[in-house]
């Protein structure tokens, strides 16, 4: 008699905390995981109007289907650069449209030149 109230007690009490784990626990994590693998982000895709070259960023005029949007890459500066050209097509994965955009995760999807 005495078991059976334990492995009962135990299984309500796991099923209470995993429906409990499964509803709140998302918004709890969110704030402490990184964008790129949380699944929140949305492909945008566009074309590469302008590139100008500073020293330690690489900000890009990208023209989407909505809006231009203003892109600015500081990690991996000197690879982006010889990799994208004006008139590339690029793909990039962002929270959701915005004007100006730092350090999306991109790729370039395609080069028409």
């Amino acid at each position: 008699m005495k078991g059976r109230l334990i492995l009962s007690l135990t299984l309500l009490s796991g099923f209470g905390l995993g429906v409990s784990a499964s509803t709140m626990g998302p918004a709890l994590v969110a704030p402490y995981v990184p964008k790129s693998i949380s699944g929140q982000t949305e492909r945008k895709e566009g074309e590469i109007a302008r590139k100008p070259r500073e020293t330690n960023r690489l900000p890009l005029k990208v023209i989407t289907a909505k809006r231009p949007m203003l892109v600015t890459f500081t990690q991996k500066v000197a690879e982006l650069d010889l990799l994208l050209e004006p008139g590339d097509a690029v793909t990039l994965m962002i929270t959701g449209y915005a004007t100006f955009v730092n350090d999306p995760v991109g790729r370039a999807a395609e080069c028409r030149r």
